[in-house]
């Protein structure tokens, strides 16, 4: 049996997860997760408001570093991508997105049907888990094994992958650089970092059971879950899971680095195509000059992208902390 980090203290109502968390986060252990019903000033990047209809997931996870991260820029992505594998693994390989078939089939139904089939699926939804809870075992399994130091995140997919013949890369599921996760160009999480010293509070908001759209307060296309799958979810059980893996990636990028994550993050080809500006420095390490370039390829090499300066029409190869990523 793995065991267990996080610690979930649930509120019905809150201001803000991240506000709470700020606030108490001296007093709470790595690995607390405070969550709510819904927020009555839920924030995203920049400020933004966070729309919270109850029956999402609205959480903050206190995470105490004992180590400066060498990516902290890239923190949101190591979270999004224990996010992206956990809605992946729940809708696999577009097998909810043939959209018409689902509303031919549910126009033909009466609501005593439907009833029936969401209590079914509340009474099953355990068995949608499986691929989540194959993926939290395995990485307990790399932790707890001196011999196996030597895999990556890539090897670990690759064998639950296999041995559940599927695949968790899922073209209609993207990661948006910084902070977002989009299902079929449609927003349904947002994730939000902040620093305290070494402690980190990591919100992330993902549309469960509800599309806020539907309250008519977001000014972009949003999804729910609940929208590609037409299952109602336990809250406490996704919040639980999913909490659980982000503890994991946050954990295994500290210890680990960003070559842990490399090879899978690349396979999804995510900043490909993207704008940034090239840090140009001078013999001091100083910069001297921003250059406008875009993203060409995402390289083999940990933390290394071809990138072309637009204005020079050039290539060239650099890392990471050279670039600012639009």
């Amino acid at each position: 049996m793995r065991k267990k980090h996080i610690r979930i203290i649930h509120f019905n109502e809150l201001d803000s997860t991240n506000i709470y968390a700020k606030e108490h986060h001296q007093l709470l252990p790595s690995g607390t997760v405070i969550t709510a019903d819904t927020q009555l000033s839920g924030k995203g990047q920049f400020g933004r408001i966070w729309c919270s209809p109850k029956g999402n997931i609205y959480s903050t996870l206190i995470y105490k570093a004992k180590e400066n991260f060498e990516y902290p820029q890239f923190l949101s992505q190591i979270v999004g991508l224990a996010i992206y594998l956990f809605i992946s693994s729940i809708i696999l390989n577009g097998i909810f997105f043939n959209n018409e078939k689902i509303k031919q089939k549910l126009n033909q139904k009466t609501d005593q049907t439907l009833d029936q089939e969401k209590q079914n699926d509340n009474e099953n939804s355990g068995q949608i888990y499986k691929i989540a809870n194959s993926i939290l075992d395995e990485l307990n399994e790399f932790e707890i094994k001196p011999g196996s130091k030597k895999m990556s995140l890539d090897d670990i997919i690759k064998k639950v992958e296999k041995n559940n013949g599927i695949s968790l890369q899922n073209d209609h599921i993207t990661i948006k650089w910084a902070n977002d996760i989009l299902i079929k160009k449609k927003k349904c999480c947002g994730i939000l970092i902040e620093h305290i010293d070494k402690t980190l509070i990591v919100g992330y908001g993902i549309n469960l059971n509800v599309n806020p759209a539907n309250s008519g307060t977001v000014d972009q296309k949003t999804a729910s879950i609940k929208d590609f799958t037409n299952i109602s979810f336990d809250n406490t059980i996704f919040n639980d899971l999913v909490s659980e893996l982000i503890f994991y990636f946050i954990r295994l990028f500290e210890t680990y680095g960003l070559t842990f994550f490399w090879s899978f993050w690349k396979r999804l080809n995510i900043l490909n195509g993207k704008d940034c500006l090239y840090l140009e420095l001078d013999q001091y390490n100083k910069i001297k000059n921003l250059k406008r370039s875009k993203i060409i390829q995402t390289e083999n090499d940990t933390a290394f992208f071809t990138i072309k300066l637009l204005d020079d029409d050039k290539m060239i190869k650099t890392k990471l902390n050279n670039i600012v990523i639009n």
